[in-house]
């Protein structure tokens, strides 16, 4: 517990290279309340050889995110 919240650290695996899939499957598979994510600028060529987790999650999630930069 800290700060009152009760806080769980988990790393998941990556089998299918998709990273914004992944986060919202174990976050609705474990039930969160909130997904916290950092956030930060890639090139469109990276984004569009490995893909855009944020931009996935944004169009898709069913649960709040809370984002920084």
């Amino acid at each position: 517990m800290r700060n009152e919240l009760l806080v769980e650290t988990r790393f998941l695996p990556n089998l299918h290279g998709q990273a914004g899939e992944a986060l919202l499957s174990a976050a609705v598979s474990l039930g969160c309340d909130l997904l916290v994510k950092g956030t930060y600028t890639q090139s469109r060529l990276r984004q569009f050889i490995f893909g855009a987790a944020t931009s996935h999650i944004l169009s898709n999630t069913a649960v709040p995110v809370l984002m920084a930069h």
